[in-house]
């Protein structure tokens, strides 16, 4: 199979997978979900998953770090929960 048509079709693929990712995540927008925070990144949001493995980042206090919470995320960027 030619190295384009490998490529094409990995692109299509990856979009796919996107797509799916970021329509998992809006279903949870608006609802309670708990999240267990892993790390402050750089931008200062917390960062984690949901019970549902979706990635989640939210603005809280460093003791949420290495706790489950319960968040309520506002909207859904790029496959991720924003709360």
């Amino acid at each position: 199979m030619p190295d384009k048509v490998k490529r094409a079709r990995l692109e299509r693929m990856l979009g796919v997978g996107e797509e799916l990712a970021q329509a998992a995540a809006q279903r949870w927008v608006g609802r309670e979900v708990d999240a267990l925070f892993e790390q402050r990144e750089r931008d200062g949001l917390l960062s984690g998953w949901t019970g549902q493995y979706i990635r989640l980042r939210a603005r809280g206090p460093e003791e949420w770090v290495g706790r489950v919470v319960r968040v309520t995320p506002r909207e859904a960027q790029g496959g991720e929960l924003i709360a």
